[in-house]
């Protein structure tokens, strides 16, 4: 029945600018039942001594025994026809395996190559009236002389429904390939099996093997091309087959086999990103196909998906709310001629939101042992642009101990700003402020000194004899 079903489904109906969108690609298959009468023809001419004789019988072998294990409902039936200088056909169709692995196994070397025989063998095999898929499965040694001209057979046979295999081996540069080629079926990608190496012979009859079983589908490729406006941005490993992100366009997803004894799905998730301008309605691929070994045609559907305009961001209204009442006010009294007292005020509880600035000042070219006073006044203007008091800080710089002025760097300076409502009782923790901060920085000390006092009168030294003290 080969492929049944091909589906895209995406994770989401629509997605923003920027935004992704998961699509999931599944393929639905179903087995080729069919039974088929097949007629194995093998060249066993002189120039197939050696190594090309027995990797050919043991190909065919190989061929019959697979052939051989489909459900008992198919049925397929195989003959044998030999040809070298003449053709023989040495099992009939529907000959046991038995007798099929001896015939193969019996075959030697010798002769020339006779394919128009061989394809008269092989067709007396077929009985005209029945309805079974028939098929040839023709091999020969590409270096052999082949003799009188087996195009009209072959010709014949096609046009009477029968699908012909051309396996060769031998030189890929001679012309007897461009002959086999026009005995086989189409498409001939897959019809038509050549090489030089003896061993490749062994898995070539394999995959003829594989393409007669009832596999749903075989050497799938699918193809997947993006619209210009998305990017692919992750493929998850997929549990049939293999994927690859050829681009950040482009993907390809190939299946040897599917749906080789029964039913099979096989699914691929990947991440697509949009990253167009536009909105509406957009297609994610520009092209999504597919092909398989047999060149069936089927149509995937290219999936859309909605793309929404970006919303315009909106201020939101602030929120408004009473400002806390003041404090009660504690009465503190000091008596007359006293300079110092102590007081307990109590608890304070944190009643309100504030504002925490800081500050960095750098004073430059501040001369060696000398302090410095720095003043801080920080204002703020309220809505009608008059400035408000909101603080001042004094700060003493000690004297640096450098032999040159340099400069100094006064870090942080905190204000602690409450947040008391404005004039109209608004908090204003959401909206911005507009502060001043004013600067002022002179010397502490001065080389400024009093006249000294005039100098006492000293005594005249006595002539007397200095004495030392050791």
């Amino acid at each position: 029945m080969g492929i049944t079903n091909v589906s895209t489904t995406l994770s989401k109906e629509q997605i923003d600018r920027n935004g992704s969108v998961q699509v999931t690609l599944s393929l639905d298959a179903a087995p080729n039942l069919t039974a088929n009468d097949i007629v194995l023809v093998l060249d066993h001419s002189a120039r197939m001594e050696g190594a090309p004789l027995e990797n050919m019988k043991q190909g065919a072998l190989n061929f019959v025994n697979q052939l051989s294990q489909t459900a008992p409902s198919i049925q397929n039936k195989i003959g044998l026809v030999s040809f070298s200088s003449l053709a023989s056909a040495l099992v009939p169709l529907g000959g046991t395996r038995d007798a099929l692995e001896k015939a193969i196994t019996g075959l030697t070397a010798q002769g020339e190559s006779n394919h128009a025989d061989a394809f008269t063998k092989a067709l007396k095999l077929f009985n005209p009236n029945n309805k079974r898929n028939q098929v040839i499965v023709l091999f020969t040694n590409l270096d052999a002389t082949f003799g009188a001209s087996a195009t009209p057979l072959a010709q014949s046979a096609k046009k009477s429904g029968i699908t012909i295999y051309c396996l060769g081996l031998g030189n890929l540069e001679s012309p007897n390939i461009d002959t086999i080629t026009g005995w086989a079926s189409i498409p001939t990608s897959t019809h038509v099996l050549t090489t030089p190496n003896p061993e490749t012979l062994q898995s070539y009859f394999v995959k003829i093997a594989d393409n007669l079983l009832h596999a749903g589908a075989a050497n799938v490729e699918i193809t997947g091309i993006l619209n210009p406006d998305f990017i692919l941005t992750r493929i998850q490993e997929p549990l049939t087959g293999t994927a690859l992100m050829l681009s950040p366009k482009e993907l390809l997803w190939t299946i040897d086999t599917l749906a080789e004894n029964a039913e099979e799905t096989a699914v691929l998730q990947f991440l697509v990103q949009y990253i167009g301008q536009s909105s509406g309605k957009q297609k994610l691929f520009n092209a999504l196909t597919y092909t398989d070994a047999e060149q069936k045609p089927v149509t995937i559907a290219a999936p859309e998906i909605l793309v929404t305009p970006q919303e315009t961001t909106t201020t939101p209204t602030p929120t408004i709310t009473l400002p806390e009442p003041c404090p009660t006010p504690i009465s503190v009294t000091v008596d007359s001629c006293t300079d110092s007292m102590l007081f307990d005020l109590g608890d304070v509880s944190l009643s309100s939101l504030g504002r925490i600035l800081q500050f960095d000042v750098t004073i430059p070219n501040v001369c060696p042992q000398r302090r410095v006073a720095l003043a801080i006044i920080l204002t703020e203007n309220d809505e009608m642009g008059v400035p408000q008091p909101r603080g001042m800080k004094t700060v003493t710089i000690p004297a640096q101990d450098g032999t040159s002025c340099n400069d100094i760097v006064v870090r942080c300076i905190k204000f602690v700003v409450p947040e008391n409502a404005n004039a109209e009782g608004v908090t204003t923790l959401c909206q911005p402020r507009d502060f001043q901060v004013q600067l002022i920085a002179h010397y502490i000390d001065t080389d400024f000194v009093c006249c000294p006092d005039p100098p006492e009168t000293q005594p005249t030294p006595s002539d007397s004899t200095a004495s030392t003290t050791r």
